[in-house]
């Protein structure tokens, strides 16, 4: 298990905070989430954003673009001297979200998309066959090596399920109920033509291979 945190605020323009929580394991950062702060005030990365990016290189922390605005994808791909990845999105050349264009600049760092198996990034009613679909697309597009899976479950009750409710989504969904049938998403790869070698790849090696470049270990 890896520790990180969906979204930045809480280093409330310092880098202290940054470094006090890698020592406490801290490992993976995604920038925003949800609300612009203080590295992406305004849709680019800001002068406090790179300075975030480059002390998490320093550390050893994983730079994650998810739900991140165009400018500032671009803006960290171009200061960026180790991977970075997508944690959980889709490839909008399928469905939504990351641009082929994006995708191309994101495997030029060595890093990764991991695909998202809600509703929002697969469509309605999500199946396995729509993971296998993203999959395949972007192995196609910018190779095996730059693809993994970011399933991204969360709570369907209280605030969350609120939250999701005031965006319009009411019968949330995902490709699989529960991490216990992960197994048929090896099926899926496989009766999608994928080897068996890819498969393990996708399914964990590729992360392994970022976290591994980016923690030197």
């Amino acid at each position: 298990i890896l520790l990180g945190t969906e979204g930045a605020r809480w280093l409330e323009g310092s880098l202290e905070p940054l470094r006090e929580f890698h020592k406490l394991g801290l490992r993976e950062l995604q920038l925003v989430w949800a609300f612009p702060n203080a590295l992406v005030p305004d849709g680019r990365l800001s002068p406090f954003g790179r300075k975030v990016v480059e002390e998490c290189e320093r550390l050893g922390i994983v730079v994650d673009l998810t739900h991140l605005p165009p400018g500032a994808f671009e803006d960290v791909v171009a200061v960026t001297d180790q991977p970075v990845i997508v944690s959980h999105g889709s490839a909008a050349g399928v469905t939504v979200d990351i641009t082929d264009s994006q995708l191309k600049k994101l495997a030029s760092t060595g890093g990764l998309i991991g695909i998202h198996f809600y509703q929002t990034y697969l469509g309605k009613n999500p199946k396995l066959e729509n993971v296998a679909r993203q999959v395949d697309y972007i192995a196609n597009l910018i190779g095996i090596d730059h693809v993994a899976l970011g399933v991204d479950f969360f709570p369907t009750h209280g605030a969350w399920l609120k939250l999701q409710q005031d965006q319009g989504a009411f019968d949330l969904q995902w490709a699989i109920e529960d991490m216990s049938k992960m197994p048929l998403i090896t099926r899926a790869l496989l009766d999608h033509g994928f080897s068996e070698g890819d498969i393990r790849k996708v399914l964990g090696l590729n992360f392994t291979r970022v976290y591994q470049e980016v923690l030197g270990s």
